[in-house]
């Protein structure tokens, strides 16, 4: 049957974590708003602390909240507004001292800095406008105008302290972590520029098969099927950031393979991919053309269900080894091959950790149970299917009713894989399973 699914994952990470980091400068360095999407290749933290002074929370004014503690309807107190500090302005300077039973305020206004009070009173809240009541009208000069508190002001209300929102040295994204316009919102914040990426990996991606087109034209042999497995692989790398070569339909022979992977082209490749062609068969001719190529396979067969017949191999060329996935020609053993054993080498080769999946229960809707039961218990199994959470927060899988490799209809409506380990039994029980979302690939 091969290698198990274990041992294949391992012999993936180990290659990709030597062959790829060879091939090429591994980082550039990009402008804050060039780089989403792309993984950060080293931490990047905050150079200063933000706010870097005290800022208002909200428009208000500023006030000392000990001049209201006692203040009731009963017996207001009064406010008169000195100036008005809006963001960007230096701070207002004046002493904080009642004149004729009147305090002192600053009208305030959001992100604001707060005066600075030259007597032994700080100013230290900020009261909405909306809990201010009007005293009087506007003075003719200044534009000065009273207000009153009819309730005390809690010490430091609505007041945002300085690096209350970042410290220097906080990290805002992580090595690993891909850029998502969160980060780039955090970087900005603190003034960071450029932002060190990974370099995008370039993978070139062959379909074989005679019988296969991509002619949507309608001029198409009766015995000819649209090529599913060239786009949908294009598709699912670029989703994981790669840059992607989508090549041509391979011939049923050696000589075709041979030529392609000869080409003074290959060498800006970090990776090669192609379906189909992998099995024992008569046209299988994928493993002969690696052979007179003097590639290395490192494993051909894994124990897993669909896509056992898929071989890994590199090719060993002047820049470097270069790594090749021989998938399944069914589409469905292809989708699985890629997002269980290509995508992990994808990750790894990026400096991620392996992807965590979440615990789900199984679902007998669909037949879903005895699906899990007629799994074979010495391989890893992937079945397809719709996540969905109950009203008690828990997620539960209902798996598509039909898992055939062959039928591309309901895999193309579910949302996740399941992840049926190998020995897992579920003799009692809810049965419990790997839960991996289609999407994000890389996170």
């Amino acid at each position: 049957m091969g290698i198990s699914y274990r041992d294949a994952l391992a012999l993936l990470q180990h290659t990709a974590a030597g062959i790829l980091k060879d091939r090429g400068p591994p980082t550039e360095k990009l402008p804050v708003d060039k780089a989403l999407g792309r993984v950060a290749a080293e931490h990047h933290a905050s150079p200063i602390c933000t706010p870097p002074k005290d800022t208002s929370a909200m428009d208000g004014y500023a006030i000392s909240s000990g001049a209201t503690v006692d203040a009731t309807v009963e017996m207001p107190v009064t406010f008169v507004v000195q100036g008005t500090n809006a963001a960007g302005d230096d701070p207002i300077e004046l002493p904080n001292e009642p004149i004729d039973g009147c305090y002192p305020c600053v009208e305030i206004m959001t992100g604001a800095q707060f005066p600075i009070s030259t007597s032994n009173t700080p100013f230290d809240a900020c009261v909405k406008i909306e809990d201010t009541v009007p005293f009087g009208a506007k003075s003719e000069f200044q534009s000065r105008h009273r207000f009153v508190l009819t309730r005390p002001v809690r010490l430091h209300a609505n007041r945002r302290f300085a690096g209350g929102d970042m410290q220097k040295g906080d990290v805002i994204v992580r090595k690993g972590e891909v850029v998502r316009s969160r980060h780039v919102m955090g970087l900005a914040s603190v003034g960071v520029p450029e932002v060190v990426v990974r370099r995008r990996l370039r993978v070139a991606v062959w379909t074989t098969g005679n019988e296969l087109t991509r002619d949507t034209d309608g001029v198409r042999k009766s015995s000819q099927i649209f090529d599913s497995n060239g786009l949908f692989l294009a598709a699912a790398l670029r989703e994981a950031g790669v840059d992607v070569d989508l090549k041509g339909i391979l011939q049923d022979d050696v000589q075709s393979l041979e030529e392609a992977l000869d080409s003074a082209e290959a060498a800006t490749w970090d990776l090669i991919i192609t379906t189909g062609a992998v099995s024992k068969g008569k046209f299988d001719f994928i493993v002969p053309a690696l052979e007179r190529l003097r590639a290395q396979v490192h494993f051909h067969g894994v124990a897993i269900r669909p896509g056992h017949p898929m071989l890994f191999a590199t090719m060993d060329r002047d820049c470097g080894p270069v790594p090749f996935f021989g998938l399944p020609g069914n589409p469905i053993a292809t989708a699985a091959c890629f997002r269980f054993l290509v995508v992990p080498f994808l990750r790894q080769s990026l400096d991620q950790n392996p992807e965590q999946p979440e615990l789900a229960e199984l679902s007998t809707k669909n037949g879903g149970r005895d699906m899990f039961l007629a799994s074979p218990s010495h391989l890893d199994c992937f079945r397809h299917g719709t996540v969905l959470t109950g009203p008690d927060g828990n997620k539960m899988i209902e798996l598509s009713q039909n898992q055939s490799p062959a039928v591309i209809s309901q895999y193309a409506t579910s949302n996740c894989w399941a992840h049926i380990a190998r020995g897992c039994t579920g003799e009692s029980g809810p049965i419990m399973v790997q839960c991996y979302p289609h999407t994000p690939l890389i996170d």
